[in-house]
């Protein structure tokens, strides 16, 4: 079984400070694993690193960090901007979700 350690990060603001909750952890199986893997991998071949809109002052950041088991880390982010297809990954993340849970 692999570990899965959820993009979906709360955060909250409180006095003023980011405040990130812990991520969860679910067991799936191998196969549950490379299926998401593969989702993933075909929505973000090719995303840039950074997407940014400038022109908005305040608003929302997001990350995605992948971690390798040789400890490589690919890390993607953005402010107040996203890549075309960037719904997908919360649509797949959700998929995986139903799954381990039995929903």
């Amino acid at each position: 079984m692999l570990k899965y350690n959820s993009i979906l990060q709360e955060s909250r603001l409180e006095n003023n400070r980011i405040e990130e909750k812990r991520p969860i952890i679910i067991q799936i199986s191998d196969e549950k694993a490379m299926e998401f893997i593969d989702k993933v991998y075909r929505i973000i071949y090719k995303w840039n690193e950074r997407y940014e809109n400038k022109s908005i002052i305040d608003g929302v950041e997001w990350r995605l960090q992948i971690k390798y088991n040789n400890n490589e880390i690919e890390y993607y982010s953005g402010k107040n901007d996203y890549p075309n297809n960037f719904e997908y990954i919360d649509i797949i993340i959700h998929e995986l979700l139903k799954k381990a849970f039995n929903i």
